[in-house]
């Protein structure tokens, strides 16, 4: 019983994988090193490391995951893109000051948790012209230490909460 205990604890360690950011789209799975099969499994941590964008729809998910944010850099989810984070733990590390360029909708779910210090968490920048949503369920949060909402056209944008 033993055995088959510490084999399960070694097996789940083994299964953990990390992926650096390079360069392109952070939801192609060839613009990270090593490469992932996906964006969903169990276990794995993606890290970013320098300026970076979304320029099409991205889940990452899966029990276990992480997205660690090491880059005081910009990180853009272009226009028309649907990003997901459910149930993951996003992490500032103390370079992670990132401003969030957020063109497209971005959706928290699942328990979604948050780690770093106060005011290591990215500023959220709405400036382009068209509607964006940003949806946080019952059972997360989303961190912030500004949100700017700078909607052309509108005096004052519709926040709904």
């Amino acid at each position: 019983m033993l055995f088959a205990a510490l084999f399960a604890i070694a097996t789940t360690q083994l299964q953990a994988q990390d992926f650096v950011h390079d360069d392109g789209p952070l939801n192609d799975t060839s613009s990270w090193t090593p490469e992932p099969d996906n964006f969903t499994d169990d276990n794995q941590t993606f890290i970013i490391e320098d300026e970076a964008f979304a320029d099409g729809d991205w889940t990452l998910a899966g029990e276990g995951t992480r997205l660690i944010i090491d880059t005081d850099e910009d990180i853009s989810f272009h226009a028309g893109t649907h990003v997901i984070f459910d149930g993951i733990t996003v992490e500032f590390t103390d370079e992670g000051r990132a401003d969030l360029i957020l063109g497209g909708d971005i959706d928290i779910t699942g328990g979604v948790t948050w780690e770093g210090d106060r005011g290591d968490f990215w500023s959220i920048e709405m400036e382009e012209d068209g509607d964006q949503t940003i949806t946080v369920d019952q059972h997360s949060k989303l961190m912030a230490y500004n949100f700017d909402a700078e909607k052309a056209g509108h005096a004052r944008p519709g926040i709904h909460w």
